[in-house]
């Protein structure tokens, strides 16, 4: 297991909740270069100062550090065995830093308001990518061994591997197209150690099983997953379906002019035409029509 983990990227990316999460699977002690760096009257100690305290760390056998801090990046690299960078949309940032506002933090030691927030944060995030991102980047070149193969987040990504923010357990069974493949499947309990077998998966494709862990059955509701996948999945290129396979099946009835591609048709409808009796001035009656007939679909949803 990783003993040394360095985690940046931009403020309200997550990297912090995902810092504390791992903190929280793996044992190792977490540092905030934040809480390091800032006093809760906003003022902030020393470079030379907080250069000791920060040295004192690297030279620690185990350690999370949380942070950016541009100017001491190359030293954590070269001190670190793991190098996790958060880089998501400028929009996604912004929202995640807003969500915050008002809330007590244990890796800041003063709580964010509007008015920081606009005036200084703000700014912070919109510049990170054109600013911060490229220096990050040539540095992680020059450091690209710090993650090997062998490595549940080098081989997977850190974006499988942030499934263990919310499960216990993750599963992954997969079969190739390729013809003669044989199917796997990959178990993980703790998010660091993994076993692979042989499945009897017959069709080709891929099941991943997350095991929610009790703080994060929340996302067991359908419509809190679909809230999740709308604020931070909206802007991928490839569309993302949800849905529950143990719900009942479920239909609605919309004109046959407004079907589309997408829909699963189950049934043509046409309702006949509405029809009233109306008496005319001369006492004579006739039928006439008040509702045109309508030509519908049945769908399922």
């Amino acid at each position: 297991m990783q003993q040394r983990i360095m985690i940046i990227g931009s403020p309200g990316s997550g990297k912090s909740t995902f810092a504390r999460k791992l903190r929280d699977k793996t044992g190792l002690p977490l540092y905030y270069l934040d809480m390091i760096k800032h006093k809760p009257d906003r003022t902030t100690i020393s470079s030379e100062e907080f250069d000791k305290k920060l040295d004192e760390i690297l030279n620690k056998d185990k350690w999370i550090i949380d942070g950016n801090y541009q100017r001491t990046l190359e030293v954590r690299m070269e001190k670190s065995d793991t190098i996790i960078l958060f880089d998501l949309p400028t929009e996604v940032c912004l929202e995640g830093a807003k969500s915050r506002i008002g809330t007590k933090r244990e890796d800041l030691p003063w709580i964010e308001t509007e008015k920081t927030f606009e005036s200084e944060f703000k700014q912070w995030i919109v510049e990170f990518s054109e600013k911060s991102l490229p220096e990050i980047y040539n540095l992680l070149e020059k450091y690209k061994d710090k993650t090997s193969e062998d490595q549940i987040i080098g081989h997977f990504g850190l974006g499988f591997y942030s499934a263990f923010m919310v499960a216990d357990r993750v599963t992954i069974e997969t079969k190739s197209y390729k013809e003669d493949a044989k199917a796997v499947l990959w178990d993980c309990e703790d998010g660091t150690e993994y076993t692979m077998s042989e499945s009897d998966k017959k069709e080709r494709g891929t099941i991943i099983t997350l095991y929610l862990n009790e703080d994060s059955v929340e996302f067991s509701n359908l419509y809190r997953a679909q809230e999740v996948l709308e604020k931070y999945c909206s802007f991928m290129p490839v569309e993302i379906y949800l849905s529950n396979p143990n719900a009942e099946p479920e239909y609605d009835t919309i004109p046959e002019d407004e079907i589309t591609e997408k829909d699963t048709v189950i049934e043509h409808i046409v309702e006949p035409a509405k029809t009233e009796e109306k008496e005319n001035e001369d006492g004579t009656k006739e039928t006439v029509e008040v509702e045109p007939e309508k030509k519908l679909s049945l769908i399922h949803i």
